[in-house]
């Protein structure tokens, strides 16, 4: 199904398109796209972008490429913790956790809002390239991103690349499909075919084992399994039937751990994500072939998101919002209890 706006009203309409998974490289979120308008477009296509892939990029440039940045101020260019503990502050806790959140709980559709989740991400990924192009090349710094901020390495000094990555023209917004993938309490929502279900036992399983090996020291087996969940949350997301339900099924995080970030905090943060997996995972109900109880998805979504990206980055005095709501059913709807706004600012729950 697909709801569009015309003439100011809401309408549904009946689509059929292939989902193909939303994944990116640091490229598709970098200073080649300046402007939070770059959202309504797929950087793969060039054409208009639907609900389920806004998020997710948003999600992998928050999620992945932001902790790395932060990584990087601190390391390579001397960034004081102090001076960015408001990025995820601001960024994570109010633009993402708590922008989404709030209408879901009141009932309300949610559509993806680039604005300063694109804008601060572009200022603080053009800190980066500023402080990069006077240095000389520093290890520390992710090979990964220069694509991102349009450098190349050259002579032993990071130098311009732009002509390699130019600004792509903005794509038109395109109606017919904007708010496909739509978060929306009310929306219709099918229970998941076998298929799904048997996908999403074997992501959890992976992660679970994942998450094992990280807290037994098994670093090799970790990263080993790290790149099988990411296989396994894939193939998710390719069995996905509408953008609706690949906007439910398929998760965005990073599994970097900040090499500064103490032992016990990483091995907390480990299993606070690992909880929040197996929530995501049973609010789906295919145990009992209900239909997938969209808020408490997109509450654990949330959770376990904040859970990995705070575990990729240890900033002293840090503070992003709890996902402390829970799903409350009310009627014929569900919605959430405590209210998202009350919850606490700390650095890990």
């Amino acid at each position: 199904m697909r709801r569009a706006l015309a003439g100011g009203a809401l309408l549904w309409a009946t689509t059929v398109a292939a989902i193909e998974p939303a994944r990116f490289t640091p490229a598709d979120v970098g200073l080649a796209y300046p402007d939070s308008q770059f959202v309504r477009c797929d950087p793969r296509t060039g054409t208009a972008t639907n609900q389920y892939v806004a998020m997710l990029r948003l999600e992998y440039l928050h999620g992945v490429i932001v902790p790395k940045v932060l990584r990087a101020l601190r390391d390579a260019c001397g960034a004081t913790p102090s001076s960015l503990v408001a990025v995820p502050r601001d960024q994570l806790g109010k633009f993402h956790i708590l922008y989404s959140l709030r209408p879901l709980c009141d009932g309300q559709p949610y559509a993806a809002r680039a604005n300063y989740l694109w804008d601060v991400p572009q200022g603080l990924l053009d800190k980066l390239r500023r402080c990069l192009v006077q240095k000389p090349v520093q290890s520390i710094v992710p090979e990964d991103l220069l694509p991102a901020l349009r450098l190349v390495v050259t002579g032993g000094r990071y130098l311009d690349a732009t002509a390699l990555h130019p600004t792509p023209p903005l794509c038109r917004p395109d109606p017919t499909v904007a708010l496909d993938g739509l978060l929306d309490p009310d929306r219709p929502v099918d229970p998941l075919v076998p298929a799904m279900c048997a996908a999403l036992d074997h992501v959890a399983d992976v992660h679970t084992r994942q998450a094992h090996a990280m807290l037994s020291g098994d670093v090799e087996q970790a990263g080993l399994l790290g790149r099988a969940v990411r296989s396994a949350q894939t193939t998710v997301a390719h069995l996905a039937r509408t953008p609706d339900e690949a906007q439910l099924v398929d998760l965005m995080f990073t599994g970097d751990v900040d090499p500064k970030s103490p032992p016990e905090r990483t091995a907390r943060l480990t299993r606070q994500l690992l909880a929040s997996h197996h929530e995501w995972h049973a609010a789906f109900r295919c145990a009992s072939d209900r239909t997938p109880n969209r808020v408490a998805v997109w509450i654990a979504r949330l959770r376990h998101f904040r859970d990995h990206y705070l575990r990729a980055i240890d900033f002293p005095g840090i503070k992003v919002r709890q996902v402390c709501s829970q799903p409350v059913r009310r009627g014929t709807r569900t919605d959430c209890a405590p209210y998202i706004g009350t919850c606490l600012e700390t650095g890990d729950r």
